[in-house]
């Protein structure tokens, strides 16, 4: 698979524990904020995995 930026920040996301605290877990989303502005729907797609996972975001 060819590296981008959207396979870079996936597979970095999957290196967060799965029972990560809310803390870390927040700090994670932060540096990865700057990778996922660049594409709207990335950044959706981003959202849709944490809540599938139970993680970070609560509605």
């Amino acid at each position: 698979m060819e590296e981008t930026w959207e396979t870079r920040h996936i597979l970095l996301w999957k290196k967060v524990p799965p029972h990560s605290s809310r803390e870390e877990g927040l700090k994670y989303f932060v540096v990865l904020i700057p990778i996922i502005h660049h594409n709207n729907l990335q950044f959706s797609v981003f959202i849709r995995h944490n809540n599938d996972s139970g993680t970070l975001f609560e509605d």
